[in-house]
This record gives C-alpha cells, sequence and structure tokens, in this order.
C-alpha cells in the first residue's frame, strides 16, 4: 500500500545549462521511512571536486552560482526527509593544488602554522609568508646570503615570477635562490 511518492531530481548548473543526472521516484507507505540515496554517475568538472547534492534550501542559490558552493551547502541525502518533490542541484568546490616550496638543504617551506600551501585551480601561485634563511634562523646583517626568490631547480640563482604562473596541476615544486653576499 503506497500511501505517498515522491520524486527527486538531480541536477547540476552551467553556464545557463542544466544536466539532469538522475530522476528517482520514492514510494513511502504510512509508517515508514525511505532513505534516499543516489545510484548515477558522479558529476565531474574540470579543475573541480564534486561535494554532494545541494541542500533543498540552498539548490536555487546553489544553481544561481554555476553549482558552486561549500560543504556547508550539501546535505546528507539519508537525512533528507521525504515530504514532498525535491530538485537537488550538484555542489562543486573548485580545487586547490599544493605547491611546495624548498629551501637550499631540501626542507620544506611552510607558512606559519606549519601549514601546506595550498593554490585554487587557476589562480597564480602565492608563496609563502615566512622568508626563507640560508646560514641564520634570523635575519642578522652578518648573513652571508641574500634571498632573491623562487626559481627551479636548475642550478641557477634565476628566480620566475611566480604570479604570473597560472596553477592547475600537482605536484609543483620551487627552490628558495640565494646570491653569496661579497
Amino acid at each position: 500500500n503506497v500511501t505517498e511518492c515522491y520524486r527527486v531530481k538531480f541536477l547540476e548548473q552551467l553556464d545557463g545549462r542544466q544536466t539532469l543526472h538522475g530522476l528517482q521516484k520514492v514510494s513511502k507507505t504510512a509508517g515508514t521511512f525511505p532513505t534516499l540515496t543516489y545510484t548515477g554517475i558522479t558529476p565531474t568538472r574540470l579543475h573541480y571536486d564534486f561535494l554532494g547534492w545541494s541542500k533543498p534550501e540552498k539548490t536555487a542559490a546553489i544553481m544561481a552560482n554555476n553549482s558552486i558552493g561549500t560543504i556547508d551547502d550539501v546535505v546528507d541525502l539519508s537525512t533528507l526527509t521525504l515530504n514532498q518533490n525535491y530538485t537537488l542541484c550538484a555542489v562543486f568546490a573548485i580545487h586547490s593544488y599544493t605547491v611546495v616550496f624548498k629551501n637550499w638543504d631540501d626542507t620544506e617551506i611552510l607558512n606559519p602554522g606549519n601549514q601546506p600551501i595550498k593554490i585554487p585551480s587557476g589562480s597564480a601561485i602565492v608563496p609563502p609568508t615566512v622568508i626563507p634563511y640560508r646560514d641564520s634562523s634570523t635575519l642578522e646583517l652578518t648573513q652571508t646570503y641574500y634571498f632573491l626568490g623562487y626559481g627551479y631547480n636548475d642550478g641557477t640563482n634565476d628566480v620566475v615570477d611566480l604570479s604570473a604562473i597560472k596553477v592547475y596541476r600537482e605536484n609543483l615544486t620551487y627552490y628558495a635562490k640565494y646570491e653569496q653576499r661579497s
């Protein structure tokens, strides 16, 4: 004895176009609480991470924002109360890549709090806020090396303009470059 029947649409929004990822019919009988699961293909988007499906009350805002949101916008499907028809939207976040900065002795240079440097996809590289030192742990006038910037592990003192490099992949490593004081 089916007493109630609801439909749940799973959509993705991008540049004014909607893609239907699934349509699920959920039947309910008196006194039962069926759980919703998504069994379709997980949506993918280049340089983005799929986070899940939008909370019903967030769907309109997520769709207006081309399916971009945060983990706070995502519903746990197993806890969704099925008492009406729903449209849920795929929620994506821009993927962040870890960029590694190394000192002359091959130790990793981290931001304060030992945080790795994460750069959103398509963004310019931002170096660590900590200035590396080659011959002491503090900036002293007796230091024998000047920090020039960051570059490739190529045996030169050439530095690169990190602000001109956009991040679209993992495993980017840059090395501190120094010049000896005369």
